[in-house]
């Protein structure tokens, strides 16, 4: 977000890549013959010192935006790890030694949390809320994964290396994030002391039902915003479906999977899970900011007034 401050002819060198990239859009442009003579009138202003010294740098930290992919590999590689974790984990140790794998490090010092270090002792997802939001994280990772190899068409756009960097990071916590309150969940369960509670079950229920039929709604949205994208002719504006309302629906429809999420994982007494709505507020910082230059990208290519009634990201908000 604090890149936004930036001037704008530097923000493009840190968060435009594929149709936003202007150096790209021109050279294709011009490759096509479209726009040729509009552009041969203009004539850019000088860049600034900070403009030329951003695009320097930049120029050496470019990535492929194909390799995407590779986040959604990392993030079912993650959860993989874990659950081998969580399957071969041995809570009590000879001689009162600390659990003997990093899934049990974790749950020990997140149930340590809960318990004794909150002024309020907070309460733990379900066990069965762990199960959902393994399955639902894992089924939103691998229909990512299956669009990049058989919807998606290949691409020459690069993208930042700082972004590839922190979407590595984002699936890493993700990846922890659909677990980690529901540690007192997963001891009570290895000490075999589970407790019934009629109220907190029905409540249970309810959040994985409303959360689950949420998420498949977001889940199905996006896949078609995305099978839409992947049809158009190049550089043209989506007018389809939900790109009638908005500028990026397949945006939208990713806020929505984690509110969703949310629910679905929000510990007994809570509408939603703390945790999983903190990687929401990145996700929303991060798309937020490419939705916004999206529709002025849109706007300067095909005019305010096709795109001036569509909300960016969220209806009624942004």
């Amino acid at each position: 977000m604090l890149l936004t401050l930036l001037p704008a002819a530097t923000q493009k060198h840190l968060l435009d890549y594929g149709a936003r990239d202007t150096k790209r859009a021109a050279s294709d442009d011009n490759v096509q013959g479209k726009d040729s003579s509009k552009r041969k009138s203009e004539q850019p202003s000088e860049p600034s010192a900070l403009e030329r010294t951003v695009a320097t740098i930049v120029s050496y930290l470019q990535v492929p935006h194909s390799w995407f992919i590779s986040f959604y590999v990392f993030y079912l590689v993650c959860s993989a790890y874990w659950a081998a974790q969580w399957w071969s984990w041995r809570q009590e140790q000879p001689g009162g030694q600390v659990p003997d794998n990093l899934f049990g490090r974790i749950v020990a010092r997140q149930q340590k949390a809960d318990l004794v270090l909150a002024a309020t002792p907070a309460t733990s997802m379900a066990l069965v809320q762990v199960y959902v939001a393994f399955g639902l994280e894992g089924l939103q990772t691998g229909r990512r994964l299956y669009e990049y190899l058989c919807v998606f068409k290949p691409s020459k756009a690069k993208m930042n290396a700082a972004h590839f960097l922190l979407g590595f990071m984002y699936y890493a916590i993700m990846s922890v994030a659909v677990w980690v309150e529901g540690s007192q969940a997963i001891v009570t369960t290895r000490q075999q002391k589970l407790v019934t509670d009629t109220a907190a079950q029905k409540e249970t229920v309810a959040k994985i039902a409303v959360g689950t039929a949420f998420f498949f709604l977001a889940w199905v949205g996006q896949f078609r915003c995305h099978v839409h994208l992947a049809g158009l002719k190049k550089y043209s504006l989506p007018e389809e479906g939900l790109f009638r309302y908005f500028i990026s629906p397949h945006y939208t429809c990713e806020f929505f999977l984690y509110v969703a999420l949310s629910i679905v994982t929000a510990p007994a007494g809570r509408l939603v899970n703390r945790t999983v709505l903190s990687s929401l507020l990145f996700v929303l910082a991060g798309l937020g900011v490419t939705a916004d230059r999206t529709k002025q990208w849109y706007s300067d290519k095909f005019g305010a007034e096709r795109v001036a009634k569509k909300w960016r990201m969220i209806p009624f908000v942004f």
